[in-house]
């Protein structure tokens, strides 16, 4: 399983997410992954706004509730890391776009979800991927922050 993070997107619109800070806003900002496929075959997309271990919701924010297991100055962090929790911002994610090669698919994310699963059949080689939150309307709030990839172990139809 690979994780693909926004800090490593090439940008279409807007600046790179570079930090954190970026991400707890919910900037307006997009971008693609150029990947490269080992192997042909089916594989799956999971897409997040925030990173898994955030355990939120697509158009929810972190809770800053887990234990932070980080040190800054020789001192334990006893919250989030970078103090972004006034920062933080809910979007109103209602839909999720894939694009991963030449697959184009959309899903409706339902209340409480924390991401939206995606198979897609991928030719060995180059292929870009890029996943963007919409909102009820339609329109591009931005990209999705975070993608997770892995080979399926199941045919694609």
């Amino acid at each position: 399983e690979v994780t693909l993070c926004s800090e490593d997107w090439y940008s279409t619109g807007g600046e790179c997410p570079w930090n954190q800070g970026r991400v707890a806003r919910g900037d307006a900002v997009f971008g693609k992954w150029p990947v490269r496929f080992a192997e042909a075959g089916a594989y799956e997309f999971e897409v997040r706004r925030w990173p898994r271990e955030a355990d939120a919701s697509l158009a929810g924010v972190p809770t800053g509730a887990r234990v932070v297991d980080a040190q800054l100055d020789d001192q334990p962090v006893s919250g989030l890391l970078y103090h972004f929790t006034a920062g933080l911002r809910a979007l109103p994610v209602a839909r999720v776009q894939l694009k991963a090669g030449s697959s184009v698919q959309e899903a409706a994310v339902k209340s409480g979800d924390k991401c939206i699963n995606f198979t897609a059949r991928m030719d060995a080689g180059p292929g870009d991927v890029e996943a963007i939150l919409l909102d009820q309307s339609g329109k591009a709030l931005c990209s999705a922050f975070y993608v997770s990839v892995r080979k399926s172990a199941q045919a694609t139809r």
